[in-house]
């Protein structure tokens, strides 16, 4: 059975109303949202365009609990979405 998919609120830099459209980070296959630390120029580049960017851990990686699998890596991306349409 499949771990029910649990999204933590920490924010990289703010967590305030988005402005713009938000785009949602999936991390390339066995990253992890800190690496953005490195590659921040992805970052610059869609503040720059007036976006907000929701970065975020699959399970498993980074300091998310449970363990990846294909189901896994969807429904955290489902959880991420519900989230964020929650908040509004």
């Amino acid at each position: 059975a499949e771990e029910s998919p649990e999204v933590e609120d920490a924010p990289l830099k703010d967590l305030e109303q988005p402005r713009g459209p938000v785009v949602v980070w999936c991390n390339p296959n066995a990253a992890y949202y800190e690496t953005m630390a490195y590659e921040s120029h992805w970052l610059d580049f869609y503040l720059n365009q007036g976006c907000s960017i929701f970065v975020f851990n699959y399970s498993g990686f980074g300091r998310s609990q449970g363990h990846p699998s294909p189901g896994r890596l969807s429904a955290d991306g489902d959880a991420v979405v519900d989230f964020l349409r929650r908040r509004g």
